[in-house]
């Protein structure tokens, strides 16, 4: 696997500007300031392509982001050849996951419908 292009998780939501504006942040904060990766304005009540829970669901994902891809990441087999195009889509694959793998993942899905 290639390393990731991207800001490193976790992720959360801020709302610094108030309700109207949620920012997804940079969790970790080791000296305390923290950088938006992304802002989503709520939509004026005129918006009908976007309701406010369209964006929160959005931003919930948006969030969830990092822990979605590194639970994928964790249950990928290893040993498999993804590329060999011999092997029918319908061909059945065993491999192992763990406890741990299934709680990251449930939580990555969890984060990315709930926002927790």
């Amino acid at each position: 696997m290639t390393q990731a292009a991207h800001t490193p998780g976790p992720w959360a939501i801020e709302d610094p500007m108030g309700p109207d504006s949620l920012w997804i942040v940079q969790a970790s904060k080791p000296t305390h300031e923290w950088f938006p990766i992304a802002v989503c304005n709520m939509p004026d009540e005129d918006d009908h392509l976007f309701t406010s829970a369209n964006v929160n669901a959005n931003i919930r994902l948006i969030a969830a982001a990092p822990e979605l891809l590194a639970a994928l990441k964790s249950v990928l087999p290893k040993n498999v050849c993804l590329t060999n195009r011999n092997v029918p889509d319908r061909s059945e694959v065993e491999f192992t996951i763990t406890m741990g793998e299934l709680r990251a993942i449930a939580a990555a899905i969890a984060k990315a419908e709930a926002g927790k």
